[in-house]
């Protein structure tokens, strides 16, 4: 009876073991589907990019494609590829999962998000908790969509856009709340196209700072930047404001600083003079 015992214990470790290579294989074998789909999702970027370059050089524009919209896709999608073959200390197996008809909203509610950019690409971002919040299904690309030549005198600017059409409740929910939303990228396309470039670094600087702040820090920033009605905002409200005003601070300070080096530059001049004199 012991031996008989022994054996079917045996056993069952056995087939415990084949299962749990079975699930592992399996596990594996998503990974690297999901792997091809980024991958994949990167070259069709990347096209997308290298069509936007033809027609710019072929519109003899100065256009420059965004290149640093490019990099920061390419730093995210390796981190999710290092997180995906278990690279990256402390990650866990990447799951978007597949849109469900809950996820639809009603026929002509999809949205239109506009961004300044040749290319623009939408992988992750982290919330004021420090966790990193994935697209719900997919990585999310803006594709170009169109140029605006405008001309002040004899200068010449294009602007460059590229937009984004979802019918899905929760990659709406997802943009809208992404930091960068209606500075980088929005859903009214006057705005974004009469936005500043150097107006919109600023905003971005101001939102990457903000991004980890918690709802008490918001509240408490809103209060030192005497936002009107702060109290009867909400976060998301408010945390749009205070970028706002933090941006218009960090251009404040730039424009000193560059007056201070002509002031520093007009003196050494003198200094210069009176020596030669």
């Amino acid at each position: 009876m012991a031996e008989q015992s022994k054996k079917a214990s045996e056993e069952k470790i056995k087939k415990s073991d084949e299962a749990a290579e079975i699930k592992a294989k399996r596990e594996l074998y998503e990974q690297k589907q999901e792997l091809a789909a980024y991958k994949e999702e990167l070259e069709r970027a990347k096209e997308e990019l290298r069509a936007a370059k033809a027609l710019t050089k072929e519109s003899k524009t100065t256009a420059v494609p965004d290149n640093s919209i490019i990099e920061s896709l390419k730093a995210q999608v390796e981190g999710m590829q290092r997180q995906m073959v278990g690279l990256a200390p402390n990650s866990s197996k990447l799951m978007f999962r597949e849109p469900t008809e809950a996820d639809l909203v009603p026929p002509g509610e999809e949205i239109t998000f506009t961004a300044r950019s040749v290319l623009y690409v939408v992988a992750s971002y982290r919330d004021y908790r420090g966790i990193e919040k994935l697209p719900p299904h997919k990585l999310i690309v803006f594709q170009y969509a169109a140029s605006d030549i405008r001309k002040d005198g004899k200068e010449e600017q294009i602007i460059n856009f590229s937009q984004y059409t979802t019918n899905l409740k929760t990659e709406i929910e997802f943009l809208r709340s992404h930091p960068f939303y209606g500075i980088t990228f929005g859903e009214n396309t006057t705005e974004m196209a009469n936005e500043d470039v150097n107006e919109t670094q600023y905003k971005v600087r101001a939102a990457t700072a903000l991004s980890a702040a918690t709802p008490e820090v918001i509240f408490q920033r809103a209060q030192e930047y005497n936002l009107p009605n702060w109290r009867s905002k909400t976060v998301e409200q408010l945390r749009y404001l205070i970028v706002d005003a933090m941006a218009k601070e960090y251009k404040a300070d730039y424009k000193r600083q560059q007056e201070d080096i002509v002031k520093r530059q007009a003196l050494a001049r003198l200094a210069n003079n009176d020596k030669k004199e």
